[in-house]
Formats: C-alpha cells, structure tokens, sequence
C-alpha cells in the first residue's frame, strides 16, 4: 500500500506435484495431448476400483501385486485407484513422502493394459508413480502409461484415506 496499491499482496511459487494432480500424455510424450484435450466437464471412469496395497518409504508395487488383487475381478475397470497408505505421512514427514514415496513398476503398465482393457486412468496416494532414487524407472513409468494408445492417465498424489474407497 506504500506504493498506492489498495492493498498489499503476496506471490506465491509452486510446484506441479504441492496437490492432487493428473499427469497427461504431454508430460512426457513429445506431441502427447493435454489435459485439457482428454478431460472434459462430463469425463467420469466407472467402475472404478481402490486396491489397497500397503507399501512404505521406496517400495514398489509389481506385477505380483496385480496378481494378488485378482485381475478378473476389475477386468471392466477404467479407473483403479492404488491406496498404498504412505499419504499418512504427509504432514507428519513431507521431506520422506516427497522424495521416497512407493513407486509403480513400468511393467504394470502393460500388464494393466492386458488385465483391463478399459483403463483410462491409474491413481495412486502417494507424490506420484516415481521418486527422486529412481529417476530413469519413473520417467519408464510415466511413458508406459502416457505414451502408448490410448493413454492412461496419472492421478497422483490422492487422498484416498478414507476407507469408504
């Protein structure tokens, strides 16, 4: 206001990965379509699935995983959301949950795609579906997902904390 604004402001910087967010074709595909481009005011994915698979600071979740969920059971799944259960330490340890967050294996992504030819979209609890120890695994990962056809879309970062899910 010393300057003669009406009030005084504040500017505020964040990264892509401060909340819930959904990871497009173009975050990793040159020429990959846009949120915007895939999502729309009426987009739903039903059904959608929660499997819970517990994992700590820098686990991974496998195709083994996937096995044990029962594939058949979501095979009409367009949307399965992973409550790994690491968003409980958020808060508490934001350093550990944004740098050794659970990570997914790239080979789930085809194994996904043959398991439930409906997926549209794979969501998951944690940061995102890689960490800072395992770069190159990650970036597999998000084109595993993004860069084939169709795409399967990210959700990263959920909170998928109540057990309703």
């Amino acid at each position: 206001m010393e300057h003669q604004d009406l009030s005084n402001h504040s500017l505020a910087g964040l990264s892509l990965h401060t909340g819930t967010h959904i990871d497009a074709p173009l975050h990793f595909c040159p020429g990959g379509a846009t949120v915007a481009d895939l999502l729309g005011p009426a987009t739903s994915y039903s059904p959608a699935y929660c499997w819970d698979i517990p994992r700590g600071a820098d686990q991974c979740i496998t195709g083994d995983d996937l096995q044990s969920a029962g594939p058949a059971a979501f095979r009409d799944a367009e949307a399965i959301l992973i409550r790994t259960g690491f968003c409980h330490i958020r808060a508490s340890s934001p350093q550990d949950y944004a740098r050794q967050n659970p990570v997914i294996d790239p080979g789930m992504a085809g194994l996904l795609r043959s398991a439930c030819p409906s997926l549209r979209l794979i969501g998951i609890d944690a940061i995102s579906v890689a960490n800072y120890l395992h770069k190159e695994e990650g970036r597999s990962c998000h084109r595993e997902f993004l860069c084939r056809n169709p795409p399967i879309l990210i959700l990263e970062d959920a909170d998928l904390a109540d057990d309703r899910l």
